[in-house]
């Protein structure tokens, strides 16, 4: 199996789905250990990743974050676009690092809010 496979078999295992919050829609949540593996999962696979959303639950299920804990909360979503000055490997390397510590910043928040969190990959 591919290292893109494998990412995908992840991502279908472990994930949660927005069709509550988002009708139709295909993507999956991780949580924040399983999105951290899945950034891993990417850097095998040599996938960049575009960014990220963040979400929490309620009694209905799934909603992005900043919805539940106030717009101020907003910024804890993001987006990896690749500069003109760097290579298409500096990129990749760049988005992981983006990814990882938006990840863990939100789960930082989430813990000191009490809150759970998931992640969307955008890849």
């Amino acid at each position: 199996m591919s290292e893109i496979g494998i990412f995908l078999d992840h991502i279908k295992s472990k994930g949660k789905s927005l069709s509550t919050i988002n009708p139709g829609s295909d993507e999956l949540a991780l949580n924040v250990e399983d999105a951290l593996l899945a950034v891993e999962l990417l850097k095998t696979a040599n996938a960049a990743i575009l960014g990220g959303d963040i979400l929490t639950c309620n009694s209905e299920g799934l909603i992005y974050a900043h919805k539940s804990w106030g717009s101020e909360y907003h910024y804890l979503n993001w987006y990896c676009d690749k500069s003109e000055d760097e290579t298409q490997e500096e990129y990749k390397e760049r988005s992981f690092d983006t990814a990882n510590k938006a990840i863990n910043q939100a789960a930082d928040t989430a813990a000191k809010l009490n809150k759970c969190c998931f992640v969307v990959l955008v890849v």
